[in-house]
């Protein structure tokens, strides 16, 4: 997978876009509650077997996904899926996303290894009819444009992702759910401009803390099938489904007026269908500079021409974010 990062450990100017993937297991947190005693730490081979083995799923299904579309298509090889960061029992995957079979191919495995790893939960409970370590995956993913939106720093030995939309992609894990895999705006916008094969549906709008309190955020969501019940009560509750016209007209018009970033997303191999903003050029060029200004400030003042410390790190990405606030790029049309 190629680095954004250099073997430096300068920033890349290059811009890409990269999608990130959670998958954490609901109802963790009791049992590790009711697991932790004079017997030890019992939760711990559940979270353990997941770590391990939801990756190996993520794998086969993409492997399984590109063996079958790659015969049909002739298309070549996607992007690198790897496991970005574990924490505790929450497994977050990244892909650099160029063009819209790296997308489909990553969401599609994605969303398979779901349905295949609560399926088998559904099968092992019935099984041993009470099985409270048996736990659901629920999934979330979303999209983060570099280096203008977002940044890409180097922390500890180890570089990071950070910024506004990293932000939201976490704040959304809360409105996951065994049967429901969350995605972005932005990320269901793009979904629906490559008319991904499985459904989209929307629930309206949620308020989230920090980001969309007022007016809320659309919740869209694809389903995940894995129990007789769960189908059933979708049949019932009757969700909306985004066709992929008025799926793209509304997102589109929500990311304009309250997007985090307030643009649609643009691949590197879909100009067409996903057209780079006007100013975003502009806006990149002034970032450029005002950070090779911050870090020839601080080569000449340090006697030792080192880097920027964390907190001149932290303040040179707030300065970037509230450079990116004041665009406000005009409805088309």
């Amino acid at each position: 997978m190629a680095d954004p990062i250099d073997s430096e450990g300068a920033e890349s100017e290059e811009e890409h876009l990269r999608l990130f993937l959670s998958a954490d297991l609901q109802g963790s947190t009791r049992i590790k509650q009711l697991g932790t005693g004079k017997a030890g730490a019992t939760w711990l081979p559940t979270v353990l077997d997941f770590v391990k083995r939801f990756p190996e799923r993520v794998a086969a299904c993409r492997s399984a996904w590109f063996r079958s579309e790659s015969a049909q298509e002739g298309i070549h090889e996607p992007s690198e899926m790897t496991v970005w960061k574990v924490l505790g029992d929450e497994v977050v995957f990244e892909c650099r996303i160029r063009n819209r079979h790296d997308l489909i191919s990553a969401v599609s495995a994605f969303h398979n290894a779901l349905e295949s790893a609560n399926k088998a939960t559904v099968d092992a409970r019935r099984r041993e009819q009470s099985s409270p370590r048996r736990l659901f995956v629920k999934g979330t993913a979303w999209v983060a444009g570099f280096p203008v939106a977002n940044s890409v720093v180097k922390l500890n030995d180890r570089y990071d992702y950070i910024g506004p939309s990293m932000d939201l992609g976490f704040r959304l894990t809360k409105l996951a759910g065994a049967g429901r895999f969350v995605v972005t705006a932005d990320l269901a916008w793009l979904l629906c401009k490559f008319e991904f094969a499985t459904r989209l549906f929307f629930s309206g709008r949620q308020p989230l803390a920090g980001i969309a309190e007022n007016g809320g955020y659309p919740v869209c969501w694809i389903k995940v099938t894995h129990s007789p019940y769960e189908e059933a009560e979708h049949q019932i509750l009757a969700h909306k489904e985004l066709g992929c016209l008025e799926g793209c007209k509304l997102l589109e018009s929500f990311i304009l007026e309250h997007g985090v970033p307030r643009h649609t997303p643009f691949l590197e191999g879909e100009t067409e269908l996903t057209p780079r903003p006007d100013w975003y050029d502009r806006l990149r060029k002034q970032i450029r500079e005002r950070g090779q200004k911050e870090m020839t400030d601080e080569h000449d003042e340090s006697p030792t021409g080192g880097g920027l410390s964390a907190a001149e790190t932290d303040q040179l990405l707030k300065q970037i974010r509230e450079l990116a606030a004041k665009i406000r790029p005009k409805r088309p049309g």
